[in-house]
Order: structure tokens, then sequence, then C-alpha cells
């Protein structure tokens, strides 16, 4: 472990000390810049957390920074700021498309709607990596971005893959 390791951990130890200082500041502007469904706001504190994130990285508040929350406050509010004003210009933008004709979509797979519901019941690195591997991704692609080797991806797999059947048992049994 080098000096670059334990100064990567110490800036993610921050910013996680920060992040749940400041929790209820970033959900009340994500929910005020946000649309009214909760995609919507779940979206907009995830940008607003990953803004957050990287202006840490890049500007973290000096000595110089009298007031951290007026600081996070400020950093928040212009990264919202953007992205809402982004999404108005899309939304201007996609009024002057032309009409298209009304898409019915199909009737949801009984099969997929299960398999979504047992996969919602896993623990949520497990529900990322099943719907990694759902949407074709190669084991190697998945084990890249986690750090792993490709058999310790294809283990997790096989793991998850008993734990959903279990899942299913349990749920049959009246």
């Amino acid at each position: 472990m080098n000096g670059n390791d334990n100064s990567r951990d110490a800036k993610l130890a921050e910013f996680i000390e920060l992040y749940h200082t400041y929790e209820p500041l970033i959900k009340k502007i994500g929910a005020l810049f946000s649309a009214a469904d909760s995609y919507g706001y779940r979206a907009m504190v995830c940008d607003l957390t990953t803004h957050l994130w990287m202006v840490m990285q890049s500007h973290p508040p000096g000595p110089d920074v009298r007031n951290q929350e007026a600081w996070v406050y400020n950093v928040l509010y212009h990264a919202a700021l953007n992205i809402y004003r982004k999404e108005r210009q899309v939304q201007s933008l996609l009024s002057f498309l032309p009409d298209l004709p009304d898409i019915t979509e199909p009737a949801p797979d009984p099969l997929v709607s299960q398999l979504y519901h047992l996969i919602s019941q896993l623990q949520p690195d497990e529900q990322v990596l099943i719907t990694e591997y759902l949407d074709r991704k190669t084991y190697a692609q998945m084990a890249a971005s986690r750090n792993l080797s490709i058999k310790q991806i294809e283990f997790r797999l096989k793991k998850i893959q008993k734990k959903l059947t279990l899942i299913e048992k349990r749920n049959q049994q009246p």
C-alpha cells in the first residue's frame, strides 16, 4: 500500500462523513429541483451526490472556508440549477420534434416481472451484479469495474443464482 492509497482512503472517508452530515440538505435540494415522480427525485439526488464528490476531488473546501454548510449548499444549489436548466433545454428542443404516433407498450411478461420481484429482494450490490449479467455484460467487464477476478464474479453470480432459487421457493410456500 503506498501513500496514494492512504490519501484516497482519507478523501473517501472525508466525503462519506460530509455526505452523512449533509444528506438532509442534498435530499431537500433534490426534492426542490426534481420532477414530481420518485425517479426524478432519486436521479437528482444521485446527480447532486456525484457532483459533490467531483467537486470534493477537484476543489475541496480549503482552510479559508469558514462555513462548510454554506459551501456545500452553494455547490449543491448551483449543480441543481445547472441540471434543471439542461433538462429545460432538452424539453424545449423536444417541443420542436413532430408528434410521433402513439406506440403501444407490449404487455409485460409475467416471468420477467417475477424475476425483477425476486431481484428486488437481494442486497443492492447483488442487484447490480445480476442486472449487469442480465444486460449481457461480460464477466471481464464486471470484474474490471469491481477490481475482482473473473473467477470471483463467476462465484458471486452462482451464489446469487442459488439465493434467488431459495427466495423463489420461500415465496411459493403457503
